[in-house]
């Protein structure tokens, strides 16, 4: 995505030493067509060009060593990718005498080396309007006591007895001389051989998010600098004779988002918490439902598992639930499930023009700046 900024400079009087030359400029693509920004679809990341009082620029008055203010805007609406980073970067062609409408004295030019771009020292950057919705995964570990030992633990609303009868394959077969249980699921302790991932309940939401250390996009950039080569793969440049084969011109990052790796630094703002029992009937004040964990537990392949969740069928819900909550959770900092992030991320960055030459012919001087947003 790119977006081109015409840059003129006007110099009624600029070889008088004293003198303080004039600036204007025009926002507009090289054909004269206005930039403009249209209205976003979901799912897309937008730049955009404005001035401080974020409008799309239109003009942008330069005096030579003043510097002149704008903003670069990255515009996320509902991206589901918290991976993706991005860059946008300007190049600066020179600044050429202008003959009249739309043409150029070539050999007569500022450098584009006499252009620079500088930030504020306190908030080049900033963001508002970020909020994101997650919904983690939840990690399941841990070792799933005996039946004898859930009964002593009073955890079940029916005693041994009645289990055996209501479920033989749970517990398998109680052995009168020895007073042991075999044969069954959880005759002996049943511990899950790995972590089981499952789709949990919990979800977090967070909005107008403006803490640059708790951004989903750690946001960065921000480089000064002159112009030093200049730019004729674009605008006005294109046109200069001496063009063809050149490279594009010395680059200044503005803007980087650099995506989250995991959820580590969002969970606590998206005020989710690993305090919760683990399943619950439908997920209410849990991590997980009971029909989510159950279906983890078959899609593992695991046989033991298996016959677990086939044995534990006959059972209440209650009793279900209070077999597996003897398993722990924990909400896992994997990117998973994000249904939106949205926001804006700025970067203000401000343009100055000072001429080298001291004996710079008079007249009207125009570039283009080329702003240009890539995402890796």
């Amino acid at each position: 995505m790119r977006k081109r900024l015409p840059i003129a400079a006007v110099a009624a009087t600029i070889a008088a030493a004293t003198t303080v030359p004039a600036m204007a400029a025009g926002y507009n693509q090289p054909s004269g067509t206005v930039v403009s920004t249209a209205s976003q679809a979901a799912g897309t990341r937008q730049l955009e060009v404005l001035d401080l009082a974020g409008n799309s620029l239109t003009s942008l008055a330069l005096k030579p060593g003043v510097p002149q203010s704008f903003r670069v805007a990255v515009v996320d609406n509902s991206i589901n990718d918290l991976t993706q980073p991005f860059t946008v970067s300007a190049v600066m062609n020179n600044l050429y005498k202008v003959n009249g409408a739309s043409s150029y004295d070539y050999s007569t030019m500022v450098p584009s080396g006499d252009v620079s771009v500088a930030f504020p020292a306190s908030s080049p950057l900033s963001a508002f309007g970020v909020g994101l919705t997650d919904v983690p995964t939840a990690l399941v570990s841990g070792t799933i006591p005996s039946c004898q030992s859930l009964e002593s633990a009073g955890l079940l609303s029916i005693n041994l007895t009645s289990l055996l009868t209501l479920s033989p394959t749970l517990c398998g077969t109680l052995d009168p001389l020895t007073n042991a249980l075999s044969g069954g699921v959880l005759s002996s302790a049943l511990a899950l051989p790995s972590t089981v991932n499952v789709l949990s309940s919990v979800t977090g939401t967070v909005s107008n998010l403006a803490d640059l250390s708790a951004l989903p996009f750690s946001i960065g950039g921000a480089e000064s600098g002159a112009f030093s080569l200049p730019d004729y793969t674009n605008g006005i440049g294109f046109g200069d004779p001496v063009a063809s084969g050149k490279p594009a011109g010395t680059p200044r990052v503005l803007l980087t988002g650099h995506g989250a790796s995991d959820l580590t630094n969002l969970l606590t703002q998206l005020g989710l918490s690993n305090g919760l029992p683990l399943v619950s009937a439908d997920g209410t004040a849990a991590m997980t439902s009971l029909t989510a964990l159950l279906s983890a537990l078959s899609a593992t392949g695991n046989a033991a598992l298996q016959n677990l969740v086939s044995a534990l069928t006959p059972l209440s819900t209650s009793d279900q639930l209070a077999i597996l909550n003897t398993l722990s959770g924990t909400l896992s900092t994997a990117l998973a499930n994000l249904s939106a992030e949205s926001g804006t991320y700025n970067a203000f960055p401000s343009l100055k023009v000072t001429p080298s030459n001291p004996n710079q012919a008079a007249g009207t001087y125009s570039g283009t700046l080329t702003i240009t947003m890539v995402q890796q």
